[in-house]
């Protein structure tokens, strides 16, 4: 019987992916525009309810924003009006997401930014 609750369970949620991007923006004041770097989150995965997985912008803003703060911490970063997040989209599929997260890094590095894609320290958005 408890194994039936657990496979309904699990069967109600809808596992997605996505990434993140903090990146200073040049826009706020003359100091920002030299910065020109960008982090790339690693891929993460959430596990929506499945009636709900139309509406990610909450986990979206919530995953910017944690990776933001990551940043910061990790990198030192003080001038946060020179920086701002790119939020991504959810996607079942996480071979999708790692191709678009390629494709953002490509582009990130023909802008001429410096990207750091690889990191030493963990990031755990959720564990689910």
């Amino acid at each position: 019987m408890l194994g039936m609750a657990y496979n309904v369970n699990a069967q109600s949620k809808v596992k997605q992916y996505s990434f993140s991007v903090y990146v200073s923006s040049g826009t706020a004041r003359s100091e920002c525009l030299d910065i020109k770097k960008a982090y790339v989150s690693p891929i993460v995965s959430y596990s929506f309810d499945k009636e709900y997985s139309w509406n990610t912008e909450s986990q979206t803003m919530d995953l910017a924003s944690k990776w933001s703060k990551k940043c910061q911490a990790k990198f030192g970063i003080t001038k946060t009006y020179c920086w701002g997040s790119r939020q991504q989209v959810w996607r079942k599929n996480r071979s999708e997401v790692d191709e678009e997260r390629d494709k953002v890094i490509v582009d990130l590095r023909r802008q001429g930014y410096s990207v750091t894609d690889n990191y030493t320290f963990g990031f755990n958005y959720k564990y689910n």
